[in-house]
């Protein structure tokens, strides 16, 4: 059984950008997806035929919560941390500057829950930023790279 519902020009212009918007969601979840699995296979290749244990990096963190869990803790991960200490820490284990959302992807290594809840980490990941960045005594600070990109990096402790 199909509805139909007519739309004023508002509305259907409100429709569409909504609908853009999801989409635009989706295609960003499919390429998140992708990476992962193009990190994994890489992980794959570079296990020698002879050794016992891959070696552990966030792609290859599980991603059922509970095993992730675990596996985060041995880490010394914390999910009751705050948005800051989860970012200071994933800032210390990948050691290196990075974009909010590659801070995000590392984090839904840790927490896969955010991996559906992306929207929700991304705006505590950049207020946490926004906030640290301002202070002059704050934890984080803040570059551009050469793609015109936001990067953010853990200060050196004074």
């Amino acid at each position: 059984m199909s509805i139909n519902i007519q739309l004023t020009e508002d509305g259907a212009e409100r429709y569409r950008q909504y609908l853009l918007k999801e989409l635009s969601d989706k295609k960003e979840v499919i390429k998140a997806h992708e990476k992962e699995c193009t990190d994994i296979e890489a992980e794959i290749r570079k296990l020698s035929p002879g050794q016992a244990q891959p070696v552990i990096t966030p792609a290859t963190i599980p991603t059922d919560n509970a095993i992730a869990s675990a596996v985060a803790e041995e880490y010394g991960y914390k999910t009751t941390w705050t948005w800051a200490e989860k970012i200071k820490f994933i800032f210390e284990f990948a050691e290196k500057e990075m974009t909010s959302s590659e801070v995000i992807k590392i984090l839904i290594e840790f927490e896969p829950k955010y991996r559906d809840l992306r929207k929700t980490a991304l705006s505590s990941v950049s207020a946490v930023f926004s906030q640290e960045v301002a202070k002059s005594n704050g934890l984080f600070g803040k570059t551009i790279n050469e793609r015109k990109e936001n990067v953010y990096f853990l200060k050196p402790k004074e």
